[in-house]
């Protein structure tokens, strides 16, 4: 009495338990993926990749990949709690440089087709749908913690890898700590303190860093560090306007809680957001920063003391006029040890170059006299001046003057 079943294995890669009598999906392999991500499969908020032990084992392994509610789209887990790499905005105002692939988001968001718009010569609109998800790609959580997008090349009959996620150590979630800047380098240390902080702790670097002074105290003001070209964490506070960067500054120095700043001008076209262009615009932090990466294309300013911009800057905590007479001290005093060095080495030099030329003409000396003295008495030999007069016979055939 049991209803006909049958379990067919599509093309797609979809395995599907069908009611033979009504046609009905009993089950299918999509709405429960492992490891890999085909198109076509389940769409939503609950994707969940589930990464091997190992290349040759199945089982469940460390790493998992999953849809982030809130800001954060996506992100992988290492454990049951511990993120190893996030997503940022999938917006134009992300400071977040570890981006989702846009193929990856339409991969997930199953979305086969979009609409192009198309004007003709004579001003004719047209829509025309395109494919956006290549039927043959898939995504793999890796065993070694890498989300891995790939696509098959027929001409070469293999598959490529596009994309992938974490690229490098400094992709990794939060690997040199809040406050902490990460560098991909192979000659010195990954990680670095922002200035005017320093490390928590030597032995570990994912502690971060703390600052040398604290802020918002009472005996000092506040100012700010500007680090160029970088990215970091977006915010979760929302965006304000500000007419000038000077206003922007402002607006943090009010609270305690504002640790950094950007600023950009509708001219700069750095950062734009939808229906803002006519704005100028103003983020602030209210979390401590993480995953600070070089070679960004942002420029932040952070919170610090004024003793410790002074200590970065290398000026003492002195009045202006006693700087400029310190700064003139300073530079009178390298110019008096440059001019004794010089003096003292060209001294050398002309010793040197003297006592060679003493040598050179004593040696010559030397040799003149020894020359002479020894043609004299070869000649006397020769000549016998003592016993010879120019009528001997036996004298040498030489003239005799």
């Amino acid at each position: 009495g049991a209803p006909r079943t049958a379990l067919k294995l599509l093309d797609t890669g979809n395995a599907v338990l069908i009611n033979v009598t009504s046609g009905s999906i009993l089950w299918q392999s999509f709405d429960t993926p492992t490891d890999t991500f085909l198109p076509g499969m389940i769409k939503g908020t609950n994707i969940k990749l589930t990464s091997w032990k190992s290349v040759t084992d199945p089982g469940s392994g460390r790493f998992k990949f999953q849809t982030e509610p809130g800001t954060t789209p996506y992100s992988i887990l290492k454990g049951s709690s511990t993120y190893h790499w996030k997503s940022g905005k999938m917006s134009t105002n992300s400071f977040d440089d570890n981006q989702i692939s846009s193929n990856v988001f339409n991969l997930l968001s199953n979305t086969t087709t979009q609409k192009v718009q198309n004007i003709s010569g004579n001003g004719t609109i047209s829509f025309e749908n395109y494919t956006v998800v290549d039927p043959n790609s898939r995504l793999v959580m890796g065993h070694s913690g890498k989300l891995q997008y790939f696509y098959w090349l027929e001409e070469k009959r293999q598959w490529d890898l596009e994309w992938e996620e974490p690229k490098d150590d400094c992709s990794v979630y939060k690997v040199c700590g809040p406050f902490g800047m990460c560098k991909e380098t192979n000659n010195s240390s990954l990680c670095s303190c922002l200035p005017g902080f320093e490390p928590v702790s030597p032995d570990d670097p994912t502690d971060g860093c703390k600052r040398t002074s604290e802020i918002c105290d009472k005996t000092t003001n506040d100012t700010f560090i500007n680090i160029t070209m970088i990215s970091m964490d977006d915010t979760t506070l929302p965006f304000v306007e500000a007419d000038n960067e000077s206003a922007c500054i402002k607006k943090c120095l009010q609270s305690c809680d504002c640790l950094a700043y950007s600023y950009s001008s509708q001219d700069e076209g750095r950062i734009r957001g939808p229906s803002r262009e006519n704005t100028h615009r103003c983020w602030l932090w209210n979390t401590q920063p993480s995953n600070l990466k070089c070679e960004g294309t942002h420029n932040i300013s952070f919170r610090v003391s004024e003793s410790s911009s002074r200590k970065i800057s290398g000026i003492s905590a002195k009045p202006k006029t006693e700087r400029k007479s310190w700064y003139r001290k300073l530079i009178l005093a390298k110019c008096i040890i440059g001019s004794a060095l010089g003096l003292s080495l060209f001294c050398g030099i002309s010793y040197i170059t003297y006592k060679r030329l003493v040598n050179y003409r004593n040696q010559n000396q030397n040799n003149v006299e020894f020359l002479s003295g020894n043609t004299r008495t070869r000649i006397n030999e020769l000549l016998h001046l003592d016993h010879s007069n120019e009528d001997d016979m036996e004298g040498p055939d030489v003239p005799y003057f």
